[in-house]
């Protein structure tokens, strides 16, 4: 329920404060003097658009701030569980604002810390059900009318179009997979030569990093052949001095030099056996240098099949990635590609299955969806038929068509509200046939039948328009029994209407110095009320015979709910 709601800065409002209450809460006043505009201020409270426009002249920025009254049910649903986790106390009523800025960008708050305007949309679908004249234009969408019939289901039909959902959903899944592996298929077929070519490649050269390491350091020491013997050969000459002595029997005349003296000095033992192992090191390596020269001795050998492997290398860095990694990686794709264009066609015939496996269990589910709604369409039907008696249309056929659609997420239905002005009269869509004023009085038992979802607060922006006379009594009658146990807030031009309030707030406008202003005040006692609704009769206010007549819309004479009469015709006339 709204507790209150604050306006400053809204346009021509230039601060404003609205206290609905419970029961039904009347708005009145002159055209022109900003009613829609409480119906704006409560969209922005939840996710409406922003624009620079709503912002009030001489203003940097609109605010609108409301409380609300929510119960557990509220707190506890998922959609509202950022508002929940931001709740500073337990029993802290929902504080929700939105700030317009010059510039168009908007801010949206709770309880002063900043939230996504998702967050709000979220609280607004659970607190308050809109219905204004635009719904003239929803009612006449197919959606809207698949929605509202859908809305006046149970929980079991509410679990349909879930399974509904779900099933189609796994239909898009398998054939979107299905249509992947066509396109692969088909871009495989395309591509099978090329593929196949570059995987020949490849593999006619078997490449590995060990293998191109080793074909590089051989390349090197063909290239390098007289340099390395010339090396070795120095290298040993050195070691073993052949006629002269060499650096071995320098380390051996060195270790038995100091190996003599061990014997004088004990400590040179240690000495004496680092040379006698730099003795045998050095033979070791004369060993190794003699061993590498013999492999050298044949020559430098054939370098021609060294090249052309690694010119194999170098051709395919070129087409595959630039190194040895990239061709591996290239060839694992390769690999995978060609395998997968030659299963293709066990994968089209797996997908295949699974999208009329799929089919099959959303058309199972669509069917008990139909089933549903064909059970509800009659009863919706009925009901709608029984408020539209109230509001003076008792002549008139009001049906819910359930004809087959082609399978989408919503099912296998296109529902369809159809109307005829008597019985006879092949009912049509309401789309075509419906005046203004019999749209609005559909969308009212409409929300009679449905209960308005569930919700606590239902707020009407003239949805009233096009309806007079004895059709107008009806109308307050149905919204006094819609406010029974919940709050209905009703933006009307209908006097009928705003007799039958518990709270009536008029909008004023009024010239000023700085312009234009719009002023929200509540008629507090009977006399005040009196004055409004004879204002709306068209009348002074010292209108004798007009306030009367004001008095007597208060009074039960024309309360339809209390039994009395409709404008001196007996209600079951």
């Amino acid at each position: 329920m709204i507790v209150r709601v604050d306006i400053e800065n809204l346009v021509i409002v230039e601060r404003a404060e609205f206290l609905p209450g419970p029961g039904l809460t009347a708005v009145t006043g002159e055209t022109g003097a900003g009613k829609t505009l409480l119906a704006t201020a409560i969209g922005l409270l939840f996710g409406g658009d922003a624009d620079a426009g709503q912002v009030g002249p001489g203003a940097d920025q609109a605010w609108v701030e409301g409380e609300f009254d929510a119960d557990d049910a509220f707190w506890s649903h998922p959609s509202v569980a950022t508002l929940a986790g931001l709740r500073p106390e337990p029993d802290a009523p929902l504080v929700l604002a939105r700030r317009v800025e010059r510039s168009g960008r908007s801010r949206a708050l709770a309880w002063g810390r900043t939230i996504a305007k998702s967050d709000l949309a979220a609280a607004g679908a659970l607190l308050v059900a809109t219905a204004g004249q635009h719904v003239q234009v929803r009612l006449r969408s197919a959606e809207f009318q698949r929605g509202a019939l859908d809305g006046a289901g149970d929980a079991t039909h509410a679990t349909r179009i879930a399974a509904m959902l779900s099933a189609y959903g796994a239909l898009t899944t398998a054939r979107s997979e299905h249509a992947r592996i066509e396109q692969l298929a088909n871009e495989g077929s395309a591509r099978a030569d090329i593929l196949r070519d570059g995987l020949a490649r490849i593999e006619a050269l078997a490449p590995t990093i060990a293998d191109e390491f080793e074909l590089r350091a051989a390349r090197d020491r063909v290239r390098h052949h007289a340099v390395l013997v010339s090396s070795l050969a120095a290298a040993g000459s050195a070691l073993d001095g052949g006629e002269a002595p060499g650096a071995i029997d320098f380390a051996g005349r060195a270790y038995a030099a100091i190996d003599s003296a061990v014997s004088h000095d004990p400590e040179l033992g240690e000495l004496a056996g680092e040379l006698r192992a730099a003795q045998e090191a050095l033979s070791e390596a004369a060993s190794g240098i003699a061993s590498r020269l013999g492999d050298l001795a044949e020559g430098p050998g054939a370098i021609d099949e060294i090249e052309d492997r690694l010119a194999g290398y170098d051709e395919l860095h070129r087409h595959f990635g630039g190194t040895t990694e990239a061709v591996l990686a290239t060839w694992e794709q390769l690999r995978e590609q060609v395998m997968a264009i030659d299963d293709s066609g066990a994968a089209l015939t797996r997908t295949s299955a699974a999208v009329r496996a799929t089919e099959a269990a959303a058309a199972t589910v669509a069917e008990r969806l139909t089933a549903s709604r064909c059970a509800l369409a009659d009863q919706l039907a009925a009901d709608v038929h029984d408020s539209l008696i109230e509001l003076g249309m008792s002549g008139s056929v009001f049906r819910v068509g359930v004809a087959d659609a082609a399978l989408s997420a919503t099912g296998a239905d296109k529902i369809e509200f159809l109307l005829a002005p008597a019985d006879g009269i092949e009912p049509r869509p309401v789309a075509q046939v419906a005046s203004g004023g019999e749209l609005s009085r559909i969308a009212l038992a409409l929300l009679i039948a449905t209960g308005a979802d569930g919700v606590g607060t239902i707020l009407f922006d003239e949805i009233d328009a096009g309806i007079g006379g004895h059709t107008a009594h009806a109308v307050a009658s149905l919204l006094r029994r819609l406010a029974d146990g919940r709050q209905v807030i009703c933006i009307t031009h209908l006097p009928q209407v705003a007799a039958r309030a518990d709270a009536h707030v008029v909008i004023e406008k009024h010239e000023t110095s700085a312009g234009v202003r719009t002023e929200l005040t509540a008629r507090a006692g009977e006399d005040a009320v009196l004055d409004e609704l004879t204002r709306m009769l068209g009348a002074d206010v010292d209108d004798v015979a007009a306030r009367e007549h004001a008095r007597q819309l208060r009074g039960p004479r024309f309360d339809i709910t209390a039994g009395g009469v409709r404008e001196g015709i007996d209600v079951g006339a």
